[in-house]
């Protein structure tokens, strides 16, 4: 997933909207591009998924999507929180190298495993994964072992909301439908317009709760990138 600006707690429970990411929602492992790109990547550890406190909620497995999802382990209901996670990496896009290189040799291992770095040379892997995996928090970005792992949706059909308590220092992702039945793909919204999406993770968004692009629309987008206006 990339960078929707998650809304920000006060602190006091009340959520506010700093400028930044978005709101994440979904489908960001990626479908189209990304799932022919990128090989699978690994999913988080059983550990990690317990300390964060989502073994009871929901399991990490492949998604139809492309590359990995979560899904709702039993039936969950609204307003409860399925996740708090603190940040395996808080950056800024200027600081993305020196503070990666600051992180333990074990924190590096399992950034790498994210979507997106599972090839090419580390200086890529790491700004790859930094492209497709970042939450947008306040002062920069924020990457998230397991938070990551949650595929798009768009608002209106999302199944999960998420907000950022930065006195914590915690991601919460909170179910934000009434019922949400046992084996449900449970998604995030990532925020932007379905060209946004397509541009910044390489999918077209088939969420049901939006248009999805057109072949005409990528051409157009192609055409428009590499100054192809139709001249020739």
């Amino acid at each position: 997933m990339t960078e929707p600006e998650a809304p920000v707690s006060s602190g006091d429970g009340d959520a506010e909207t700093p400028t930044g990411k978005g709101e994440s929602d979904g489908q960001g492992e990626g479908e189209d591009a990304d799932k022919d790109e990128f090989p699978l990547a690994p999913p988080p550890s059983p550990a990690s998924v317990a300390r964060a406190g989502g073994e009871d909620f929901f399991r990490i497995l492949p998604s139809p999507l492309g590359g990995l999802g979560a899904f709702a382990a039993r039936e969950l209901k609204r307003d409860q929180t399925i996740l708090v996670e603190r940040p395996l990496l808080r950056t800024t896009h200027f600081r993305l190298m020196p503070d990666y290189h600051d992180l333990s040799e074990a924190a590096k291992r399992v950034y790498l495993s994210l979507h997106g770095g599972q090839d090419g040379d580390r200086f890529s892997r790491v700004e790859r994964i930094k492209q497709l995996n970042s939450f947008a928090v306040p002062g920069g970005i924020a990457i998230f072992e397991i938070a990551s792992r949650f595929n798009h949706a768009c608002p209106s059909v999302r199944n999960v909301q998420y907000v950022f308590d930065d006195q914590r220092e915690v991601l919460s992702l909170t179910v934000c439908q009434d019922v949400v039945p046992a084996g449900t793909e449970l998604s995030i919204t990532y925020g932007g317009s379905t060209v946004d999406l397509y541009s910044t993770y390489g999918f077209r968004c088939s969420c049901g709760g939006c248009t999805p692009l057109t072949d005409a629309d990528i051409r157009k987008m192609e055409d428009l990138e590499y100054g192809n206006f139709g001249f020739w």
